[in-house]
């Protein structure tokens, strides 16, 4: 070997070295550290009103690290040691923040629970980078008769409240009135029911021997819409009931207003039957 081919040789090797040391060492995809909720509100309470014609609210937020061209998140609401995916694979824009404009409230309901968003299909054992509200989900719905003479006649409702340390179940006068009562710990788990329908009026005064309605007027046995629909749906002169609510949504406060016609029998008979 010449002097000139000793003195080339290790220059070919080192720059052969450093190109194969370019090609085999690409940069590690990055993955989303990081994710913050901003809205809505922390916290915000909703009804899904299953009267109405959609169930939604607005999810939006930012993330941290990652890559906005691919990266994905799902956004999940934590409780009691589990959590319920409210939307998947939810796709970010170029500056890495995201939004749900039509996120689905019945995936929530009756819950109390914290957002977040994390990496699409992770589960971290570590959920404190990933911060977001606590929201409340209650839910309404009417109970009305279908077909016959009174088709479409309102005769009950149910509604949920949730507040963060407890939540409420409300029906009408003539069925539970105030009928389920639950209290939550510090991860929204419900550890107590406090109450179980026991303001309502009926149309027995007792389970077993009932002698006369639970509402009288003026001596005589009366009903609310729910009892009357139980008695003759189909009855001539059924009543409808009425009811309207209002939440506030910073602390899920709700007021019902609530709206019942009282009818009796056109006999006295006790107990009731459709021909009376």
């Amino acid at each position: 070997m010449g002097p000139l081919l000793r003195f080339l040789l290790p220059v070919v090797l080192v720059a052969v070295l450093v190109i194969g040391g370019l090609t085999v060492t690409s940069a590690a995809h990055a993955a989303i550290t990081a994710s913050q909720i901003t809205s809505p509100t922390n916290p915000s309470f909703f009804i899904a009103d299953e009267d109405a014609a959609a169930q939604t609210f607005t999810i939006s937020g930012t993330t941290t690290g990652g890559s906005p061209a691919s990266d994905k998140v799902d956004i999940r609401c934590y409780f009691a040691g589990t959590s319920v995916k409210v939307k998947g694979n939810v796709a970010l824009n170029s500056n890495g923040s995201f939004s749900v404009t039509t996120a689905d409230l019945n995936n929530l309901l009756e819950l109390t629970c914290q957002l977040r968003a994390v990496p699409a299909g992770t589960t971290p054992a570590d959920l404190t980078p990933f911060s977001g509200p606590v929201v409340g989900v209650g839910e309404r719905e009417s109970s009305k008769i279908s077909g016959g003479a009174n088709n479409g006649k309102a005769y009950d409702y149910a509604l949920d409240a949730q507040q963060l340390t407890a939540a409420f179940d409300y029906a009408s006068l003539g069925s539970c009135g105030l009928h389920n009562g639950f209290l939550y710990d510090s991860t929204y788990a419900s550890t107590t029911v406090t109450f179980a329908c026991n303001a309502g009026l009926g149309r027995a005064d007792s389970p077993t021997t009932p002698t006369r309605s639970e509402l009288q007027i003026d001596s005589a046995n009366a009903y609310a819409p729910t009892q009357a629909f139980f008695i003759n749906s189909g009855g001539a002169g059924l009543p409808a009931l009425t009811d309207t609510y209002t939440v506030d949504k910073a602390t899920g406060s709700v007021v019902i207003r609530e709206t019942d016609p009282i009818v009796k029998c056109s006999t006295a008979t006790y107990p009731p039957t459709t021909g009376s």
